[in-house]
């Protein structure tokens, strides 16, 4: 019954926790943003295109630093997907081999 309750805690803490880590992550990407662009000379489009490029990976980067942050709170769950094997021809199988190579 205590592991029960330690574990509705830790899951009450990661919701309390989900706005303020959404403002953390949200101030870091500014961050990039900004350090990324920060050439005077820099065009116009090109940091637009930049910043584009930086928001469409850091969707990425977001969902793989919560998913991270669960796994370090939360028990790792045998939900039987160990055993699964992604097809090569796959787009999460290209999705994951991008994600795990860059």
């Amino acid at each position: 019954k205590a592991k029960a309750r330690g574990q509705g805690l830790k899951l009450h803490f990661l919701e309390l926790s989900k706005p303020f880590r959404q403002q953390v992550f949200d101030r870091i990407n500014l961050f990039i943003q900004k350090r990324a662009t920060a050439d005077k000379d820099m065009q116009a489009c090109v940091r637009y295109r930049i910043r584009s490029a930086i928001n469409d990976v850091w969707r990425d980067v977001v969902v793989e630093l919560d998913t991270e942050i669960e796994k370090l709170v939360l028990p790792a769950a045998d939900d039987g997907w160990k055993d699964y094997q992604l097809s090569s021809c796959s787009p999460l199988w290209i999705r994951a081999w991008v994600l795990y190579h860059f």
